[in-house]
């Protein structure tokens, strides 16, 4: 009886750490990863910079990563524009904090954000777009339509 105790307390242990590891994987699986260059920019520019990020919503709250390579120069502004579909242009919705010490050609940033409860529905329609500026591109040196992961299932809000 308690060797068939240890097996079943084994079995469950062991079990639940792949019940674990399944959940890290599929919760990870679920974050959509997005582009952003220079042809997405309205207009277009002729910048070789390339980026990807992700964009996690949590409640009223946003956490966004970004890796880009080949800037012009040190970013300047991260923005997130919209309502706006990829090739319009949007009013900005949140400045995003400024990268000091950022590298120019290669780096990347995470930085937290408050979304409002009214805007969660233009991120889920995928009607937003995060745009990084540098000195030799004012308007925007490479962009990217923005493709969230929504940690909650609240579509009801």
């Amino acid at each position: 009886m308690i060797q068939a105790s240890r097996v079943s307390r084994g079995a469950l242990l062991a079990t639940a750490a792949l019940l674990g590891l399944a959940t890290r994987a599929s919760r990870a699986e679920m974050e959509h990863v997005f582009p952003l260059d220079g042809a997405q920019v309205v207009p277009p520019t002729a910048s070789k910079a390339t980026a990807s990020a992700t964009i996690i919503l949590k409640g009223l709250r946003g956490r966004m990563k970004i890796r880009w390579q080949d800037l012009s120069g040190r970013p300047t502004r991260i923005e997130i524009h919209g309502p706006a579909l990829a090739g319009q242009k949007g009013p900005l919705l949140i400045a995003l904090a400024s990268p000091r010490g950022a590298i120019a050609r290669a780096d990347s940033i995470e930085v937290a954000f408050p979304v409002a409860q009214s805007r969660k529905k233009v991120f889920r329609d995928e009607k937003t777009y995060l745009t990084v500026r540098t000195a030799r591109f004012p308007n925007g040196e490479i962009r990217g339509q923005i493709i969230p992961t929504d940690e909650e299932n609240d579509e009801d809000d």
